[in-house]
């Protein structure tokens, strides 16, 4: 390919008096004429520079944009900007979004852009995977990045684009997410426009502390047998997609087992899920044909290629068992029953492996409604800032009693001025917080049963009265 002669490049503010670069014409050569051209050079840790600039071409746009060997043999790379407006602007990151090299973060862009409530206003969206900035000006090693997916739009329609994707994963509990990914919209306090007051900014700096534990407790399973992760089946009346999404798990219904599920182009995709729930995950990953066909029968296969079959030749789902059974484990099933093991001579100990294979109930893929539990939020999450009750009742006493800031001592003053001060109202609230966090945590539970019987001692650091 040679690049059309008929492209030309404009001024990037307008001018008048700057004709535009056509071909024949020298290019810039220094700093000063290149702003001309060009919005500004983009400079990231481990990436290449870039720039945005305005082009004109005559002829179709996919294939300007779908061949670019004149500039990859020239060290170059280019594409079209998703977002097509002069200025953009980061309006914000997700807490709980899987940062890490395999995102595909244009299907998710896509999935937002398709959102009603986006396309009602006519929004454009991009989502960038980077570090986490607090402050403007701050200065990060790259040891010390914690990344996240940040979302991107127009400078001049920001603040209507942060309260409608504030809105979009607000309403996620109960209306689903896109791509059913669940995460949380994390404001962009770094954008001067906005003003920020202690106590968010606080709060925000334990977010990204919740973002970095999330990352690190992330692992990945890949598959090359996947080749219709979107497409729609009529019969099951939904994609794969939904369907992995949908799946929650056996040790916690209200949890999903995979965190996201990544389109790597061709018949490849990765599965990612939390270290809480890797055996189960693995697992699935593994019988997840099989287990569908049980499920929906054998249009499943229209979703996995011919290797799937042939990986999984064989193998059914056993209804006693309840749990997929592979004919190799049949095999060593009957070898271990064999009678002419000298098993005098097989010294045992208790390492030996017994446990059970794991089982994923067939009732646990909910496809209407998307997971209540989440990865990034648990109790004892951060140990130093992680509340026993939900985090937005800490957030309400933070900004509600005066004289609160964001440090450990002053929010211990706020919980002791909820006590002493709170309104029937507060206890109420209190109450319903302290229910909510024992639904999950059965230690609470017997520590709240031991402390309501007649001859229970004080529990240690529940508070004595003198």
């Amino acid at each position: 390919m040679t690049i059309d002669k008929r492209t030309i490049i404009y001024s990037w503010n307008d001018r008048k008096t700057v004709k535009p670069l056509v071909d024949g014409k020298p290019l810039p050569k220094t700093r000063a004429q290149m702003e001309i051209y060009v919005d500004r050079v983009y400079i990231q840790y481990g990436r290449a520079a870039c720039c945005r600039m305005k082009v004109g071409f005559d002829g179709e746009e996919d294939l300007f944009f779908g061949d670019n060997d004149w500039f990859s043999g020239k060290g170059y790379w280019y594409e079209k900007d998703e977002l097509q407006v002069k200025i953009t602007s980061n309006a914000g990151w997700f807490v709980g979004s899987v940062a890490i090299k395999e995102s595909n973060v244009k299907d998710l862009a896509e999935a937002i852009r398709q959102h009603p409530l986006l396309k009602a206003k006519g929004l454009q969206v991009s989502i960038r995977s980077h570090a986490i900035k607090i402050d403007q000006q701050e200065k990060i090693k790259p040891e010390d990045m914690i990344k996240a997916l940040h979302v991107y739009g127009d400078y001049t329609r920001m603040g209507t684009l942060r309260e409608v994707i504030r809105r979009i994963y607000k309403e996620g509990q109960k209306k689903g997410y896109p791509l059913g990914i669940k995460m949380r919209y994390v404001p962009n306090i770094a954008d001067p426009r906005y003003p920020v007051t202690a106590g968010t900014k606080s709060n925000i700096k334990i977010l990204r502390g919740k973002q970095k534990s999330f990352l690190k407790n992330i692992r990945k399973q890949k598959s090359h047998t996947i080749q219709g992760l979107d497409f729609y089946l009529e019969t099951t009346k939904t994609t794969l997609r939904q369907v992995i999404m949908g799946m929650r798990s056996g040790e916690d219904p209200e949890k999903a087992i995979f965190l996201t599920i990544e389109d790597d182009g061709g018949t490849r995709a990765t599965f990612t899920f939390h270290k809480k729930v890797e055996e189960e995950a693995r697992h699935m990953v593994t019988v997840l044909p099989i287990m569908l066909q049980h499920l929906y029968g054998p249009r499943i296969w229209t979703w996995f290629t011919d290797e799937a079959k042939q990986e999984t030749s064989g193998w059914f789902y056993d209804e006693a068992l309840n749990r997929v059974v592979s004919p190799d484990e049949n095999y060593t099933k009957d070898m271990l029953e064999e009678f002419d093991w000298d098993d005098d001579s097989i010294e045992e100990t208790e390492d030996i492996e017994t446990s059970r294979p794991t089982t994923f109930k067939m009732s646990k893929i909910v496809l209407d409604a998307p997971a209540k539990g989440n990865y990034y939020n648990d109790n004892g999450t951060i140990k130093t800032t992680a509340p026993l009750f939900k985090e937005t009742a800490s957030i309400k006493t933070i900004e509600t009693l005066p004289g609160a800031v964001s440090t450990d001592d002053d929010t211990t003053k706020a919980a002791s001025a909820l006590t002493d001060e709170s309104s029937k109202k507060d206890k109420m609230a209190m109450a319903k917080a302290f229910l909510d966090a024992m639904k999950n945590d059965d230690d609470l539970k017997q520590m709240f049963k031991k402390a309501l019987e007649p001859s229970a001692s004080p529990i240690s650091g529940a508070g004595v009265d003198d």
